[in-house]
């Protein structure tokens, strides 16, 4: 088997973040259904393309992730308070977070991750090729 490594750079729309009552938590702040968010990001994203070869030919092609590190600006404000501003990094090397790859939707004549979403309250990136 042959594994090939690339960093894609993820950010705007390609970026979702999931669950803003535990990211509140994250950035220790009260949560709040009336509170107002703003959110940019980037996201790398490390991942491996791989070919299964036999002697008889190609059994499979694919591609996985295996790390991410994420970068983001949080501004959360309500209608009576002033905007708190949180950055917030998490990388999969150093912080307890689970990566899981999806290639359902991957058409296979291209390979890259094309969105990512960030689970706040089971601590898991989703990435999309």
């Amino acid at each position: 088997m042959t594994n090939n490594s690339f960093t894609t750079k993820l950010q705007g729309n390609n970026i979702d973040v999931w669950d803003m009552k535990h990211l509140c938590k994250f950035i220790k702040r009260e949560h709040s259904y009336k509170d107002n968010y703003e959110i940019s990001a980037v996201a790398n994203i490390t991942w491996d393309f791989y070919a299964e070869m036999r002697s008889w030919g190609v059994k499979d092609v694919g591609a996985y992730a295996t790390k991410v590190a994420v970068e983001m600006e949080v501004s959360v404000w309500g209608d009576d308070e002033d905007e708190v501003v949180a950055v917030v990094e998490i990388d999969t090397d150093k912080d307890d977070w689970e990566i899981e790859t999806d290639m359902d939707n991957c058409d296979r004549e291209q390979y890259c991750p094309t969105d990512i979403t960030i689970n706040f309250e089971n601590k898991t990136f989703y990435v999309n090729f």
